[in-house]
């Protein structure tokens, strides 16, 4: 493979002859990678066996961007010294949707309680702010803002923005100057370069040889070359004595040694004839990410249902406009058909009106009705009903043509009685249980009392 057409900067006539993966750079946060190897992974095997390496990426980030990742590679020919080239890719992370968090109800009517759960917690030791707003002009910083209060109806937006901070502090070796070095050149000033690796089985990098030149001499690298915590590094200086396919080959000019966690800043390491000065930095690499999470919450008028005004044995509701369901207070249960905005009692009782508007609904005070007059006896102008008591059966007969209902205590319907010329104005009604029942017709001046014996 000609490195020529890889590189324009490379001499014609250079072939690839290993290529070595010395690390992986610019990934997320939250990312890590592995290689197939261990490092350094050099892959020298001979054609036509496949020299293609793979390095494995995983992970879950925890920031949104565009990344550019950087494989940090090693090339050697066998005739010159083996320089760096950089092998790049874009990683997009796009934004996830996180549900910051929850509210207990999202409708109903007013006044409404809401209480917010926050489901955002500390990671990773980060700082973690909070600005919510509650959409009825109050705000708060507060990371649990607990139950909040809607007198009135509308729509409110619930919106927190969150935002995480992450504190990440990273170490890198700047510069090595090397100040003197008691290896010798063949023919001239020697040809220096550096190796640099760490005791975990990693060569960071080894920069290119600068020919003819003597101590001292400066190796920058910026931010390219990261400490890990807890490790020892190593630096060796090679003067490069290669003519050719690599013979005679580096000679070694001494190997010195650091931890990764010293206090100091610019150092100087000596090993024999080797001195060289190194110089570290530390960046803050610190970074935001918002979260940014918002729900609606919609709030209904309420219903507050008046009490039932009686005129006579009619009840009516003030509240006009809304849907009506007319109870009996000695055990809420509905009327049936009752559904309007007035009710006429059939039977003293008590009684209240269930409002709603949809939504919203509201069950009024309960209004007594006595006044209905009850009688014993069974043979009226209009009605006769005999027997009475009886153990269940009754004989209605009228003496004009008429509708008369009878109902229970309750004022439930039970039969529909219409007597007429076909039935010779007669209703037979039969299967009463034990209890006490009411024969009304509009028309006659009170109910007829019924007593059932069984």
């Amino acid at each position: 493979t000609s490195l020529n057409g890889i590189n324009a900067s490379i001499p014609a006539g250079l072939t690839l002859q290993d290529v070595t993966v010395t690390g992986v750079s610019g990934l997320p946060f939250g990312f890590s990678w592995i290689g197939d190897r261990p490092l350094p992974m050099l892959y020298n095997e001979i054609s036509p066996t496949p020299r293609d390496g793979c390095v494995t990426i995983c992970g879950t980030p925890i920031q949104e961007g565009v990344y550019d990742v950087t494989f940090n590679l090693m090339i050697g020919t066998g005739i010159i010294a083996p320089f760096p080239f950089d092998y790049s890719v874009s990683l997009i992370i796009n934004d996830t949707l996180v549900n910051g968090f929850d509210l207990d109800v999202n409708a109903g009517c007013a006044p409404l309680d809401v209480t917010i759960t926050n489901n955002l917690t500390s990671i990773n030791q980060d700082v973690l702010t909070h600005d919510w707003d509650f959409g009825n002009g109050n705000q708060s910083t507060s990371p649990t803002p607990g139950t909040i209060t809607y007198p009135t109806a509308g729509v409110y937006t619930i919106s927190d923005t969150a935002i995480r901070t992450f504190s990440i502090f990273n170490t890198y070796i700047s510069s090595v100057t090397v100040t003197g070095v008691t290896c010798s050149d063949p023919f001239n000033q020697p040809d220096l370069f550096l190796t640099i690796s760490n005791l975990n089985g990693g060569i960071d990098t080894i920069t290119p040889f600068i020919p003819n030149t003597g101590a001292p001499l400066l190796f920058s690298f910026g931010n390219s070359i990261e400490l890990t915590p807890n490790t020892i590094y190593s630096i060796q200086v090679q003067d490069d004595d290669a003519i050719a396919n690599g013979i005679p080959g580096p000679a070694d000019c001494g190997t010195v040694s650091f931890d990764s966690d010293t206090s100091a800043s610019s150092f100087t390491l000596t090993s024999g004839g080797l001195t060289m000065i190194v110089e570290l930095q530390t960046l803050d690499n610190s970074f935001n990410d918002t979260i940014i999470t918002s729900k609606l919450v919609t709030v209904y008028d309420n219903v507050l249902a008046s009490t039932p005004t009686l005129v006579g044995v009619t009840l009516s509701s003030p509240d006009s406009g809304l849907n009506y369901q007319w109870i009996n207070c000695s055990d809420n249960s509905p009327l049936v058909g009752e559904t309007n905005q007035t009710f006429t009692a059939v039977a003293n009782g008590s009684f209240a009106v269930i409002t709603t508007n949809g939504q919203c609904l509201d069950t009024s005070s309960c209004v007594a009705i006595t006044t209905i007059g009850l009688t014993e006896l069974t043979q009226f102008a209009e009605i006769t009903v005999v027997p009475n008591p009886s153990e269940g059966s009754f004989v209605i007969h009228s003496v004009n043509e008429g509708t008369f209902v009878l109902v229970n205590e309750l004022g439930q319907q039970l039969h529909l009685v219409n007597n007429n010329a076909s039935n010779d104005y007669t209703t037979v009604i039969t299967g009463l249980s034990s209890g006490v029942y009411f024969v009304v017709n509009p028309a006659m001046q009170s109910p007829v009392k019924l007593v059932v014996t069984n």
